[in-house]
């Protein structure tokens, strides 16, 4: 595998990992805070039924089965866009001072750079072991991106929910959908 088509799977991969914990922040074993009009409710989620969620709310209460329907909202405890942001750009920064060390010192040490890059030993084997441009930018780029992933705080994050459903008419059944309107828009409860 040649060194650019590296730096774009590991970029790609602090990408995809920000997209992942965004699209699956609904799943069980998250923190999650649901309001209800009677009541807070906050734990961890045991099992998710369709439009129910199981919350295990620790040892000295029992786990209660909430409706979404009646949720005013549902929170749950994971990284926010800007720590998604801080993954990405952390990753890219580290792979560019990765490859910028690299370049440095082979301005300075032209001979050292020829001696150690790796040599194939086997020309019967088809696999060609890594540059070390590419060992030293990518693993300035993993850095990157721990430092990127460690230091996105957690906060709560508020789930949208779309809900699509049928629902009976005069001429039959109609399909729907039902979104929240976006925040600016809507009144202040």
């Amino acid at each position: 595998m040649r060194t650019p088509t590296l730096l774009v799977v590991l970029i790609a991969a602090a990408f995809n990992t920000a997209s992942a914990q965004r699209d699956s922040l609904l799943k069980v074993g998250a923190r999650v805070k649901i309001n209800r009009p009677d009541a807070q409710i906050i734990g961890h989620i045991a099992a998710i039924r369709g439009d129910t969620i199981v919350v295990d709310r620790g040892a000295a209460d029992t786990a209660i089965a909430v409706s979404l329907r009646d949720a005013t909202d549902v929170a749950v405890y994971a990284r926010g866009k800007a720590g998604e942001r801080a993954l990405i750009a952390l990753t890219t920064l580290g792979a560019l001072t990765g490859a910028a060390v690299y370049i440095s010192w082979c301005v300075k040490d032209p001979e050292w750079c020829r001696e150690a890059e790796p040599v194939d030993h086997d020309p019967n084997d088809d696999e060609v072991p890594p540059s070390l441009f590419a060992t030293i930018t990518i693993g300035f780029g993993a850095i990157g991106m721990l430092l990127g992933h460690s230091f996105a705080p957690l906060q709560w994050q508020i789930i949208e929910p779309i809900r699509v459903g049928l629902t009976p008419t005069s001429t039959g059944m109609a399909a729907y959908i039902s979104m929240p309107a976006p925040r600016f828009i809507r009144r202040p409860r």
